[in-house]
Protein backbone atom coordinates (compact mmCIF):
# COMPACT_ATOMS: atom_id res chain seq x y z
CA UNK A 1 0.00 0.00 0.00
CA UNK A 2 2.63 2.46 0.89
CA UNK A 3 6.12 1.84 0.69
CA UNK A 4 7.89 5.41 1.32
CA UNK A 5 8.24 6.61 -2.36
CA UNK A 6 10.16 3.41 -3.30
CA UNK A 7 8.47 2.26 -5.88
CA UNK A 8 6.84 5.41 -7.18
CA UNK A 9 10.79 6.44 -7.56
CA UNK A 10 11.89 3.00 -9.33
CA UNK A 11 8.61 4.09 -11.64
CA UNK A 12 10.31 7.41 -12.16
CA UNK A 13 13.27 6.11 -12.41
CA UNK A 14 12.34 4.00 -15.39
CA UNK A 15 10.75 6.65 -16.99
CA UNK A 16 13.77 8.71 -17.29
CA UNK A 17 15.43 5.61 -18.42
CA UNK A 18 13.27 5.54 -21.47
CA UNK A 19 13.45 9.00 -22.07
CA UNK A 20 17.43 8.32 -22.39
CA UNK A 21 17.56 5.64 -24.34
CA UNK A 22 14.85 7.73 -26.71
CA UNK A 23 17.36 10.77 -26.41
CA UNK A 24 20.12 8.25 -27.08
CA UNK A 25 19.24 7.18 -30.45
CA UNK A 26 18.81 10.89 -31.70
CA UNK A 27 22.12 11.27 -31.01
CA UNK A 28 23.06 8.45 -32.65
CA UNK A 29 21.19 9.86 -35.72
CA UNK A 30 22.51 12.86 -35.33
CA UNK A 31 25.95 11.87 -35.02
CA UNK A 32 25.70 9.71 -38.29
CA UNK A 33 24.15 12.65 -40.64
CA UNK A 34 26.92 14.73 -39.64
CA UNK A 35 29.54 11.50 -39.81
CA UNK A 36 28.10 11.01 -43.43
CA UNK A 37 28.12 14.75 -44.33
CA UNK A 38 32.10 14.92 -43.23
CA UNK A 39 33.11 11.90 -45.41
CA UNK A 40 30.81 13.53 -48.61
CA UNK A 41 32.75 16.55 -48.53
CA UNK A 42 35.82 14.93 -47.51
CA UNK A 43 34.97 13.19 -50.78
CA UNK A 44 34.47 16.15 -52.75
CA UNK A 45 38.04 18.22 -51.01
CA UNK A 46 39.95 14.74 -52.36
CA UNK A 47 39.03 14.81 -55.57
CA UNK A 48 39.82 18.76 -55.96
CA UNK A 49 42.91 18.23 -54.65
CA UNK A 50 43.12 15.40 -57.27
CA UNK A 51 42.54 17.70 -60.12
CA UNK A 52 45.32 19.76 -58.76
CA UNK A 53 47.62 17.40 -58.88
CA UNK A 54 47.00 16.09 -61.88
CA UNK A 55 47.27 19.72 -63.73
CA UNK A 56 50.41 19.63 -62.07
CA UNK A 57 51.54 16.62 -63.72
CA UNK A 58 50.63 17.80 -67.00
CA UNK A 59 52.26 21.19 -66.61
CA UNK A 60 55.32 20.13 -65.33
CA UNK A 61 55.46 17.38 -68.00
CA UNK A 62 54.94 20.54 -70.83
CA UNK A 63 58.09 22.16 -68.54
CA UNK A 64 60.38 18.70 -69.04
CA UNK A 65 59.42 18.26 -72.90
CA UNK A 66 60.13 22.20 -73.13
CA UNK A 67 63.63 22.19 -71.15
CA UNK A 68 64.34 18.57 -72.98
CA UNK A 69 64.07 20.71 -76.13
CA UNK A 70 66.27 23.56 -75.25
CA UNK A 71 68.61 20.73 -74.14
CA UNK A 72 68.66 19.15 -77.29
CA UNK A 73 69.91 22.53 -79.00
CA UNK A 74 72.32 23.26 -76.42
CA UNK A 75 70.79 26.29 -74.80
CA UNK A 76 70.12 24.55 -70.79
CA UNK A 77 72.18 22.64 -68.82
CA UNK A 78 71.58 19.18 -68.44
CA UNK A 79 71.03 20.12 -63.86
CA UNK A 80 68.12 22.00 -65.79
CA UNK A 81 66.49 18.73 -67.55
CA UNK A 82 67.38 16.78 -63.57
CA UNK A 83 65.23 19.53 -62.00
CA UNK A 84 62.58 19.44 -64.11
CA UNK A 85 62.48 15.58 -64.72
CA UNK A 86 62.38 15.59 -60.00
CA UNK A 87 60.17 18.45 -60.09
CA UNK A 88 57.61 15.93 -62.23
CA UNK A 89 58.77 12.68 -60.59
CA UNK A 90 57.28 14.64 -56.88
CA UNK A 91 54.06 15.62 -58.86
CA UNK A 92 53.58 12.89 -59.63
CA UNK A 93 54.21 11.19 -56.22
CA UNK A 94 52.19 13.47 -55.27
CA UNK A 95 49.31 12.77 -57.42
CA UNK A 96 49.34 9.25 -56.00
CA UNK A 97 49.34 10.16 -52.71
CA UNK A 98 45.99 12.61 -53.41
CA UNK A 99 44.38 9.54 -55.50
CA UNK A 100 45.08 7.14 -52.59
CA UNK A 101 43.35 9.66 -50.25
CA UNK A 102 40.40 9.80 -52.97
CA UNK A 103 40.12 6.14 -52.62
CA UNK A 104 40.05 6.25 -48.84
CA UNK A 105 37.40 8.83 -48.32
CA UNK A 106 34.91 7.16 -51.08
CA UNK A 107 35.99 3.70 -49.14
CA UNK A 108 35.20 5.83 -45.62
CA UNK A 109 32.01 7.36 -46.80
CA UNK A 110 30.76 4.20 -48.37
CA UNK A 111 31.59 2.47 -44.62
CA UNK A 112 30.07 4.81 -43.30
CA UNK A 113 26.61 4.27 -45.20
CA UNK A 114 27.22 0.87 -45.28
CA UNK A 115 27.26 0.41 -48.93
CA UNK A 116 29.31 -2.29 -50.14
CA UNK A 117 33.07 -1.66 -51.50
CA UNK A 118 33.56 -0.95 -54.80
CA UNK A 119 30.15 1.16 -56.01
CA UNK A 120 30.58 3.93 -58.36
CA UNK A 121 29.27 7.14 -56.64
CA UNK A 122 27.99 10.30 -58.79
CA UNK A 123 29.23 13.55 -56.85
CA UNK A 124 26.54 16.12 -57.07
CA UNK A 125 27.76 18.70 -55.27
CA UNK A 126 30.99 20.91 -55.65
CA UNK A 127 32.99 23.21 -52.17
CA UNK A 128 32.01 26.29 -52.62
CA UNK A 129 32.30 28.95 -49.87
CA UNK A 130 28.49 29.87 -48.15
CA UNK A 131 27.65 32.62 -45.92
CA UNK A 132 26.89 31.18 -42.35
CA UNK A 133 23.82 33.79 -41.36
CA UNK A 134 23.05 32.60 -37.99
CA UNK A 135 24.42 34.91 -35.05
CA UNK A 136 26.22 33.72 -32.39
CA UNK A 137 23.14 33.44 -29.91
CA UNK A 138 21.30 31.49 -32.30
CA UNK A 139 23.99 29.32 -32.65
CA UNK A 140 23.84 28.75 -28.50
CA UNK A 141 20.41 28.46 -28.42
CA UNK A 142 20.77 24.96 -31.07
CA UNK A 143 23.13 24.14 -28.35
CA UNK A 144 21.32 24.00 -25.57
CA UNK A 145 18.99 21.18 -27.42
CA UNK A 146 21.58 18.78 -28.62
CA UNK A 147 20.32 15.16 -27.36
CA UNK A 148 23.61 14.95 -25.49
CA UNK A 149 23.00 17.76 -23.23
CA UNK A 150 19.26 16.77 -22.35
CA UNK A 151 20.39 12.94 -22.33
CA UNK A 152 22.98 14.02 -19.32
CA UNK A 153 19.98 16.05 -17.42
CA UNK A 154 18.04 13.22 -17.43
CA UNK A 155 20.81 11.09 -15.90
CA UNK A 156 20.91 13.81 -13.53
CA UNK A 157 17.35 13.51 -12.91
CA UNK A 158 18.12 9.78 -12.52
CA UNK A 159 20.83 9.92 -9.94
CA UNK A 160 18.46 12.33 -7.55
CA UNK A 161 15.65 9.97 -7.71
CA UNK A 162 18.14 7.20 -6.71
CA UNK A 163 18.91 8.85 -3.66
CA UNK A 164 15.32 9.47 -2.68
CA UNK A 165 14.72 5.84 -3.49
CA UNK A 166 17.84 4.83 -1.35
CA UNK A 167 16.19 7.25 1.47
CA UNK A 168 12.68 5.77 1.21
CA UNK A 169 14.09 2.66 3.14
CA UNK A 170 14.26 5.01 6.54
CA UNK A 171 10.41 5.73 6.11
CA UNK A 172 7.64 3.29 7.45
CA UNK A 173 5.78 1.08 4.49
CA UNK A 174 2.45 -1.17 4.49
CA UNK A 175 1.81 -3.61 3.11
CA UNK A 176 -0.93 -6.16 2.37
CA UNK A 177 -0.77 -9.97 1.68
CA UNK A 178 -3.18 -12.44 0.98
CA UNK A 179 -2.99 -16.47 0.27
CA UNK A 180 -5.22 -19.18 0.05
CA UNK A 181 -5.15 -20.88 3.31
Amino acid sequence: LYSGGRVEGQIDQAKRGVQVADLGVEKTKQQLKLDTTSAYFTILQTKNLVDVNQQSVSNLQEHLTSVQAKYDVGVVAKSDVLRAEVELANAQQNLIKAQNNYDLAVAGLLNTMTIEPGTELALTDTLSYQKYDKTLEDSLAAAQVRPDVAQADENVKIAETAIKVAKSGNRPSVSVSASNG
